[in-house]
């Protein structure tokens, strides 16, 4: 049984040093279809980051869905004009109330610390653009990024886009730490 088994693999070597150029075409083949399956999830996660790159870099803010205005504590303005009829109206003659200061404060903490939603992996570039430092998908799943899921919840579910800043402790390290309330 081991001479047939012997006599058989002489038999494939003599073959295949014979026909060597339609072995070594056969084996670069299958070395390149390896290193494509390979790079298959490699590749697909490459793509699906520089896609979401673009589309935050090509989206206009007014489709972004968050507000940002200027406002004076006792009014609101509807409109263009009205809005630079109440900027003609500033600095006010005489100081507010206690009671409008409190409730400016009130405004310009929740602006400032609500509606600013902030994103530890959107890092200022000098040319004015932010740039994305994600490592890997994984950084974008839900729980991982706060302030992420105030957004994709208000653009999945309709929730109001503010951001839980007296539940969310910021550290030193840039990291974020939920605090119980």
């Amino acid at each position: 049984m081991g001479g047939l088994f012997l006599a058989a693999w002489r038999l494939v070597l003599k073959r295949a040093a014979s026909d060597r150029l339609i072995v070594g075409a056969a084996f670069i083949t299958v070395l390149l279809a390896a290193a494509l399956l390979a790079a298959g999830p490699i590749y697909s996660e490459a793509v699906a980051l520089s896609g979401l790159e673009r589309t935050l870099e090509d989206a206009p803010a007014r489709d972004s869905g968050l507000e940002v205005s200027g406002r004076i504590p006792l009014e609101d303005a509807s409109s263009t004009d009205e809005y630079f009829k109440l900027l003609d109206q500033l600095p006010p003659k005489e100081r507010l109330n206690p009671r409008l200061t409190q409730r400016a404060r009130k405004y310009a903490y929740h602006f400032f610390f609500r509606r600013m939603i902030p994103l530890s992996f959107m890092e200022p570039h000098p040319e004015g653009l932010y740039r994305l430092e994600i490592q890997g998908i994984d950084q974008l799943l839900p729980g991982r990024e706060p302030g992420l899921d105030v957004i994709c919840d208000g653009i999945l579910q309709g929730t109001e886009f503010i951001y839980p800043s007296e539940r969310i402790a910021h550290q030193a390290d840039g990291s974020m730490l939920e605090v119980a309330s």
